[in-house]
């Protein structure tokens, strides 16, 4: 018995058993609790640590119902969550012909447990019990076996954790990759798409401003280029994405698909291009130094 109990009961706290062997024989069935052991208030507990990521927990195990039950139920305790099973034992639905180790005077049955569980933190606190109300374990009783716990796992080469198997299913991503959660589906890339720009401390993608096509910020003043209609402006800075050039200043066509607001010949006010027979309106200050420095030297 000692042997068998260390077998099936390692790693697991009891609390509220009646006796002091928890696992016991039942019939051909050999079970964590068992008659007049397991009753009302009884617990059996696991904390399983350092799990992968994943994004889902399945728990299965054979519930044996020993006497005389009153529609009460199996509960699993998930994280300090209850979770009924929705699986009610009465002593006039279960069946008449099963007796296996309790009191003759009640049926018995023996039902499978199988729950899928959203989960996707490193540590999973177990706890099996039922509601049982202030009944003697000798009138009322169970016990478990084949007790499994499982786990379904990321996609562990694009997702650092997630909410689904695929790689369009992650909710954060490892170093050198980025989240790319708007527009999704939500996936790890290896750089962010035109709008957006990566964060390297979150690893994710967040949005630019408005007129830029790309940018290392969120703010206006941090696109690198814009989008079609509007034109950057470097200098004097910051960089910002125009609709019209201001004075000074020309759209050039700096590719297919870029534009950016070069400066005009210093002898523009305004311009079409870069050099000074492309003005299309004359800097005055130019032009009144210049004709200041001539009529000095005609003078003298």
């Amino acid at each position: 018995m000692n042997n068998d109990f260390i077998t099936t009961t390692q790693g697991f706290t009891v609390s509220g058993a009646f006796t002091a062997n928890y696992a016991s024989s039942c019939s051909s069935y050999y079970v964590v609790g068992g008659p007049s052991n397991f009753g009302s208030g009884s617990y059996l507990q696991k904390i399983y640590t350092s799990l992968p990521d994943h994004f889902r927990a399945r728990i299965t195990f054979l519930f044996l119902k020993i006497g005389n039950w009153n529609n009460e139920t199996v509960i699993l305790n998930v994280d300090s969550i209850n979770i009924p099973t929705s699986i009610y034992f009465n002593s006039s639905t279960d069946s008449s012909i099963m007796k296996i180790c309790g009191n003759s005077s009640y049926t018995e049955a023996i039902r499978p447990v199988d729950m899928l569980i959203d989960h996707n933190i490193s540590t999973l606190d177990l706890k099996i019990t039922t509601n049982l109300n202030n009944v003697s374990p000798n009138v009322a009783s169970w016990g478990i076996y084949d007790l499994g716990v499982s786990i379904d796992m990321c996609n562990l080469t694009s997702c650092k954790s997630c909410s689904g198997p695929t790689n369009f299913d992650c909710l954060s991503c490892n170093a050198g990759k980025f989240l790319q959660f708007n527009p999704g589906p939500s996936s790890c890339e290896s750089s962010c798409p035109d709008g957006f720009y990566p964060d390297y401390i979150t690893n994710e993608c967040f949005s630019c401003y408005t007129n830029c096509k790309t940018c290392n910020g969120s703010n206006e003043s941090q696109c690198l280029s814009c989008t079609t209609g509007f034109a950057l402006l470097i200098s004097p800075g910051p960089s910002t994405c125009e609709y019209l050039c201001p004075d000074g200043y020309y759209v050039e066509n700096a590719s297919n698909t870029s534009f950016i607001c070069a400066p005009c010949n210093s002898q523009c006010e305004k311009c079409s291009g870069p050099s000074n027979n492309e003005c299309t309106s004359s800097n005055t200050s130019s032009n009144t130094s210049s004709n200041t420095s001539s009529n000095t030297s005609s003078n003298t």
